[in-house]
């Protein structure tokens, strides 16, 4: 995985790491509630942002600048919940070895699991509904989501 996505990914969980402390050192604070929330956003909004980056990368390597905009305005600036199925439908809009790969190498691990998990509490709490999850579990869906990054990574690049 290039650097500046191990910073993103680095630093969302440094943050973590420092929100978990606090609600850790004082559960019943009125914060932890809103902490959570926003770890879950956090979170997989980090996972997000690092799925489209790898993928932009590796497309617009190389390219025409007109290449790159469209890139650009398709993957780096759209929403999408960066679920495995939604994954693995990019992919094969791009590669359809790569979505077959993807599949298998993701097909009934843990960490698929994990992501679901972030992304449907992200779903959960857009909607208005609250988060039931302790912040232990977002440290594990996150990690969950770092783990399908890598393979992500692994079946795209040369």
């Amino acid at each position: 995985m290039n650097g500046n996505n191990q910073a993103l990914i680095d630093d969302c969980y440094n943050e973590l790491t420092k929100i978990e402390c606090f609600i850790k050192s004082d559960p019943l604070s009125s914060l932890c509630p809103y902490l959570i929330s926003y770890c879950v956003v956090r979170a997989c909004g980090t996972i997000e942002v690092c799925t489209k980056n790898i993928i932009f990368d590796y497309l617009s390597f190389g390219v025409r600048s007109e290449t790159i905009n469209y890139l650009e305005k398709e993957i780096l600036e759209s929403s999408w919940n960066p679920s495995c199925g939604a994954i693995q439908k990019l992919l094969d809009k791009i590669n359809s070895d790569w979505s077959l790969q993807f599949q298998a190498l993701t097909s009934g691990i843990k960490e698929k699991g994990d992501l679901t998990s972030l992304v449907n509490l992200r779903n959960d709490f857009s909607h208005g509904q609250k988060i039931t999850a302790t912040i232990a579990n977002i440290m594990t869906y996150f990690q969950g989501g770092c783990k399908i990054l890598e393979i992500l990574d692994y079946i795209i690049q040369p």
